[in-house]
């Protein structure tokens, strides 16, 4: 999230320390979720207990914490990481839009 989120003043929170800005230089994940969105439909309670709801109850709240969702041109670059294990073309679908971020 740190990595497309900087200009989303309600998730700076109120640490104390307004005058630091919350943007990273880069990111490196292992094995990320991008888009909590694709996961409709198959919610596991660990998913639910993070994020307060269901997909169908709240998908606001979905999207909101799904990094891909605040994603723009300039936003951090990110190195994502997948073990040989995953299903290589469900991680590309999910990360594709992280190769090819919108112009805005």
């Amino acid at each position: 999230m740190l990595g497309t989120s900087h200009k989303i003043a309600d998730l700076e929170g109120d640490g104390g320390h307004a005058g630091v800005s919350s943007r990273v230089q880069a990111v490196v994940a292992m094995a990320p979720v991008v888009d909590f969105c694709g996961f409709k439909g198959r919610d596991p309670k660990t998913r639910f207990d993070f994020l307060g709801s269901s997909f169908e109850e709240n998908p606001a709240v979905w999207a909101k914490a799904s990094p891909v969702t605040h994603l723009s041109r300039d936003s951090a670059p990110f190195l994502l990481m997948h073990s040989k294990t995953r299903n290589r073309s469900r991680c590309w679908s999910a990360a594709r839009p992280m190769a090819f971020p919108p112009s805005s």
